[in-house]
């Protein structure tokens, strides 16, 4: 689950606890880990516009299904679990031969025009869920005229970017 609280310092946290996500959605806890679902690693993206949004990953990082859902604050106390919409749909999922994308990070181009996620991801299937290697994986972050965050499609491995 992820959970938000007030900090006094940063090492000193007060209020309560607010869990804003917890697996409650289908593609959140995929068989095997439906008996103990998987939701973590959330970061917070901010668009140009103002909007707040916190990615976050669901399933077990082994998974095919491993993927990056999406919060979005709509006001009030940002420490409350009533400020936080949970999105129904996946923002990113396995597809072009890489699967089980997640766990990401976020970073800006060098002259702060674009954004970027950077996951990592299985490639190639792996339906027995057996720990193996993952990948680091990058692709650009697009926001609409809304300021709503779209990743897109996963991007296939191999394809460089232009500088």
């Amino acid at each position: 689950m992820l959970a938000v609280q007030e900090l006094k310092s940063p090492t000193e946290p007060i209020g309560e606890i607010a869990i804003i996500a917890k697996a409650e959605l289908g593609w959140e806890s995929v068989p095997p880990y439906d008996e103990y679902p998987i939701v973590e690693g959330g970061y917070f993206v901010k668009s140009p516009n103002g909007r707040l949004f916190i990615l976050y990953s669901a399933n077990g990082c082994w998974s095919d299904d491993y993927a990056i859902g999406l919060l979005e604050f709509k006001g009030g106390e940002i420490v409350s679990s009533d400020a936080w919409e949970k999105y129904p749909d996946i923002i990113l999922k396995k597809g072009n031969g890489n699967f089980g994308p997640g766990h990401a990070t976020f970073f800006y181009s060098p002259d702060k025009s674009e954004l970027w996620i950077c996951h990592h991801c299985l490639e190639g299937s792996n339906p027995s869920n057996e720990p193996r290697k993952r990948k680091c994986h990058c692709q650009r972050v697009y926001f609409d005229e809304t300021g709503f965050v779209h990743i897109g499609e996963l991007a296939p491995s191999g394809v460089p970017f232009a500088v």
